[in-house]
C-alpha cells in the first residue's frame, strides 16, 4: 500500500492517495416538545448521533456503498394534550449507523415527561432527559449525549454535551469536524418567560420559542447539522402556547483526495487543499 505522506492539508491530515477517506456521518435531529395549556414549557429535541471516521482504509475495499441520510423529526405539538417531539431519522454509510434524535417532552401539567432516548436524548420536563442510544463501541461507535434532567424544561443532548452543560435549559453542543463546522447541537428547553428563550448548541440546534404569541414556536434545528429543535412554551400573559420547532436533517460527508469518484444523488462537491468533500444532503451512493 502507497501512503503517499507528503505535507499537512486542511484540518491536520497529511496528503495522501486514494488508499484513505475521512468522513462524518450525522443523523436527523428529533423535534422539541410541545408546550402545554395548564403551563408547562416542552423541552429541547435531542441531536442526531454523529460518528466520525478518520483515516479508513479502502485497501481491498471496491464497489458502490448506499448512503442514507436521515430527516429531521417533527415538532411536538402544543395544546391541552400536548405532543412530545418526533425522534430524528437515522443515517448510514459503510455499514455504519447514527442513530435520530430523541424528542423533546411535552409540557403536560401534573406530569413528569421524560425526553426520549435517541442518537442524543431529549430534553425532559421535570424529570429525566432522554438516554443517548448512539453506540461507544463496534462498527457504529459514535458520540451522543442525555438530555437535560430540569424541573422546568431540559435542553437536548449534543454530541459533545449533555444537555444543560452551558446553563440550565440549553442544549448541549455538538462536535466540530475537519471543514470547521459543527454538526448535532440539542435543542433549547422552553421557558415561561417573554423573550426568554435558550439557545441551542453549536451545530444547528435550534432556540426555544420567545412565548410572544402563539405563532412564535420553538425554532427547527438547521438543515444538514441534525441538529435538534427547540422547545415549545406557555405564557398566560401574552398569552402565548406554542409548538417545539423540528429537528434537522442529517447529512453525510466524505473527504477524498479522488476528485473523480462516481456517485448518485447528487452530492454536492467542494475542494480545499487538495481533497474533494462530497456532501449528502440526501440518500445517494458512492463507489470506491
Amino acid at each position: 500500500m502507497s501512503f503517499g505522506y507528503q505535507t499537512l492539508g486542511f484540518g491536520g491530515y497529511p496528503n495522501r492517495t486514494v488508499d484513505y477517506i475521512d468522513y462524518i456521518i450525522v443523523a436527523g435531529g428529533a423535534g422539541g416538545g410541545g408546550g402545554g395549556e395548564d403551563g408547562r414549557n416542552g423541552g429541547g429535541g435531542g441531536a442526531g448521533g454523529y460518528i466520525q471516521k478518520d483515516e479508513q482504509p479502502l485497501s481491498g475495499v471496491s464497489g458502490e456503498y448506499t448512503i442514507t441520510v436521515g430527516a429531521g423529526g417533527a415538532a411536538g405539538i402544543a395544546g391541552i394534550e400536548p405532543t412530545n417531539g418526533t425522534n430524528g431519522v437515522n443515517s448510514s454509510f459503510f455499514s455504519r449507523t447514527a442513530n435520530g434524535g430523541g424528542g423533546g417532552a411535552r409540557g403536560k401539567e401534573s406530569l413528569s415527561v421524560a425526553g426520549l432516548a435517541g442518537g442524543s436524548g431529549g430534553g425532559g420536563q421535570t424529570t429525566t432527559g432522554g438516554a443517548t442510544n448512539q453506540p461507544t463501541s463496534g462498527d457504529s461507535a459514535g458520540f451522543g449525549n442525555a438530555g437535560e434532567s430540569n424541573t422546568g424544561s431540559g435542553g437536548g443532548g449534543g454530541a459533545d454535551q449533555v444537555g444543560g452543560s452551558v446553563s440550565a435549559h440549553v442544549g448541549g453542543d455538538g462536535k466540530e469536524w475537519i471543514n470547521g463546522v459543527f454538526y448535532a447541537g440539542g435543542g433549547g428547553g422552553g421557558d415561561f418567560g417573554i423573550n426568554n428563550s435558550y439557545a441551542g448548541g453549536a451545530g444547528g440546534g435550534g432556540r426555544s420559542s420567545n412565548a410572544t404569541s402563539d405563532s412564535d414556536p420553538g425554532v427547527s434545528g438547521t438543515a444538514n447539522t441534525g441538529g435538534g429543535g427547540g422547545g415549545g412554551a406557555r405564557n398566560t400573559s401574552t398569552p402565548a402556547l406554542t409548538n417545539g420547532g423540528a429537528g434537522g436533517s442529517g447529512v453525510v460527508i466524505i473527504r477524498s483526495n479522488n476528485a473523480s469518484l462516481t456517485t448518485t444523488g447528487s452530492p454536492t462537491l467542494s475542494s480545499d487543499s487538495g481533497y474533494t468533500f462530497y456532501t449528502f444532503t440526501s440518500s445517494g451512493s458512492i463507489t470506491f
